[in-house]
C-alpha cells in the first residue's frame, strides 16, 4: 500500500494571489509515493 501526493510548484509572488489556471492544462506536476509500513 502507499499514498500518492501530487502538487504544482506555483509562480514567484504568488503568495497573495490564487489562480486556478495554475493547475489547470499541462503544466508541470510533481508526485511524491510514501509506502505505508504496517506494524505486525
Amino acid at each position: 500500500d502507499r499514498i500518492t501526493i501530487e502538487w504544482t510548484n506555483t509562480p514567484d509572488g504568488a503568495a497573495k494571489t490564487f489562480r486556478r489556471e495554475w493547475f489547470q492544462g499541462d503544466g508541470m506536476v510533481r508526485r511524491k509515493n510514501l509506502p505505508i509500513e504496517y506494524n505486525p
